[in-house]
């Protein structure tokens, strides 16, 4: 096969056929059909064996195109929604990671402010302990005063 006929059919767009090519290959193989097939090209013309194959081949690459195309684009559509919903979930769980910290914070924050408020507990009941015995020790001291003054005046007189 010529080298420039070979990179033009390798190079073909397949993809973009369009179909006013196709219904006038198709009225061909109406017209053809038992002739134009890859065995009996190729009793003819070896060379063309290969040309007619490939000529089939675009026919039937274009056919299924057609059909699965509306379902690439679904799958487009489809791939398209599925980022919007990745992107909306990766904002929100950005947002909720900012949540749980926020709610650590707090957590920790509170257990602190807990921790603080059991200390000035334990550090008010213990003033409160030494408070009465504080008072227990000034009435005790007050009697003894008492005593000693009593004890004074026996002593003087």
């Amino acid at each position: 096969m010529n080298r420039f006929l070979s990179h033009d059919i390798l190079g073909y767009d397949k993809d973009n056929i369009s179909q006013k090519i196709m219904d006038k290959f198709n009225k061909f193989l109406s017209q053809y059909e038992d002739l134009f097939t890859v065995k009996v090209v190729g009793e003819k013309a070896s060379a063309a064996k290969d040309l007619c194959g490939w000529c089939l081949a675009m026919k039937i690459y274009h056919e299924v195109a057609k059909k699965v195309a509306p379902k690439q684009a679904m799958v487009k559509e489809l791939g398209d929604k599925l980022q919007g919903a990745k992107d909306v979930l990766e904002k929100k769980l950005s947002a909720l990671n900012l949540v749980k910290q926020n709610v650590a914070k707090l957590k920790k924050d509170s257990d602190e402010t807990v921790k603080k408020k059991q200390d000035l507990e334990t550090l008010a009941d213990l003033t409160k302990a030494r408070l009465e015995r504080a008072e227990k020790l000034t009435g005790l001291l007050e009697q003894e005063g008492k005593r000693w003054v009593e004890t004074v005046e026996v002593l003087n007189g």
